[in-house]
């Protein structure tokens, strides 16, 4: 487990956001930890290509896999309600820790861009 400083960008298809975060990485299980500025808890499986976001009201799970389908889950923890959303990976490119998805969430396009900085 080491510390590290990341920057994360998410393209929307209204808007890009770019923070800065410190991070976790977990050699072990090739995964990056880390807390937005909202509390949501945000994980990035490198091996498996994943996503998943947790906070107090949403826990979100994103696989992907390269220029296949596959079924996200949005759970809300208030209503313990799941919700199925289709992802399109369009393209992974990772290298070592740094990682950028493009994705089609239902018929939105996005793209997650984690970076680490030395």
């Amino acid at each position: 487990m080491s510390k590290i400083n990341i920057k994360v960008t998410l393209t929307t298809p209204l808007k890009t956001i770019d923070n800065t975060y410190k991070a976790i990485f977990h050699p072990e299980l090739q995964q990056i930890v880390y807390l937005e500025d909202d509390k949501t808890k945000t994980t990035i499986e490198l091996k498996n290509v994943k996503l998943r976001r947790e906070n107090k009201e949403l826990q979100i799970e994103y696989p992907f896999e390269r220029q296949n389908v596959t079924q996200g889950i949005i759970k809300v923890k208030e209503l313990n309600k799941k919700l199925l959303v289709n992802i399109k990976t369009i393209e992974v490119i990772q290298k070592n820790k740094n990682i950028e998805i493009e994705y089609k969430l239902e018929d939105e396009k996005y793209k997650y861009k984690l970076e680490v900085i030395e």
